[in-house]
């Protein structure tokens, strides 16, 4: 249903959703294969806790790099790539 909504025209960065964007509300609802399509289609892995879901290393490295020291968001990146 994802891939004919993104065929169709549907924004993947659309910020309207209760966690965000496209991309948060799949991750945020363990729908992975969507996550997946999503990120393959081009939505910016610009969160951490995105990164970590989806074990993006690489990605998580990059964002890690620029992440303040003792930023709660850690913790939240690590339960999500417990989940993931």
């Amino acid at each position: 249903m994802a891939s004919a909504l993104i065929e169709g025209g549907a924004d993947i960065e659309a910020a309207a959703g209760s966690i965000g964007t496209p991309l948060g509300i799949a991750v945020g609802y363990a729908c992975w294969d969507v996550a997946r399509l999503l990120v393959a289609r081009g939505a910016r892995v610009d969160a951490l806790w995105h990164a970590a879901a989806l074990g993006m290393t690489t990605g998580l490295d990059e964002l890690l790099a620029e992440w303040p020291a003792g930023a709660t968001d850690l913790c939240q990146a690590f339960w999500h790539a417990c989940a993931g």
